[in-house]
């Protein structure tokens, strides 16, 4: 059965948290993930989210999932799509789940008037380099990422 590509809804917090846990495990992140079930139905899923997610499924089971914010750009006066995570089972990779996922986020953020639509890699993570490569994705020289994290605030 060919996977569908979907809006996540409430009833698919918990399943979102697995994949969460998963990408989170292949980035060796693992030890990171606070996350729950009721933290990702308040923010996903409240009367204004600001976060969104698509979901996939294969035989009604979750196999992947992108989450989505959108950010501003005062050098285009736009919005961005900035894309938090993508992830798909590693059984299900290179059968074109991830080309039809782009093709979806691509479309919201031409629908949405996007400027740009960015997201972070490992350096590491050659497979994911590699199929951001194929959607003529550049990588941005001369930037470092910076962060403060709650304890700092």
């Amino acid at each position: 059965m060919k996977p569908t590509i979907r809006p996540a809804v409430k009833a698919d917090a918990p399943a979102i948290l697995a994949l969460i846990h998963k990408i989170a495990a292949y980035e060796q992140l693992a030890h990171e993930v606070e996350n729950t079930v009721e933290r990702i139905e308040e923010r996903l899923f409240c009367d204004k989210p600001l976060v969104h997610a698509l979901l996939i499924e294969a035989d009604n089971q979750a196999i992947g999932y992108a989450i989505y914010f959108y950010n501003y750009s005062t050098f285009t006066g736009k919005h961005g799509l900035y894309l938090e995570d993508f992830y798909i089972d590693k059984a299900f990779r290179g059968e074109g789940i991830g080309q039809e996922v782009f093709a979806q986020l691509k479309q919201i953020a031409k629908e949405e008037n996007c400027g740009r639509m960015e997201w972070m890699v490992l350096d590491w993570n050659a497979p994911a380099i590699r199929f951001y490569d194929l959607q003529q994705a550049k990588p941005m020289q001369g930037w470092t990422v910076y962060r403060l994290t709650e304890e700092q605030f």
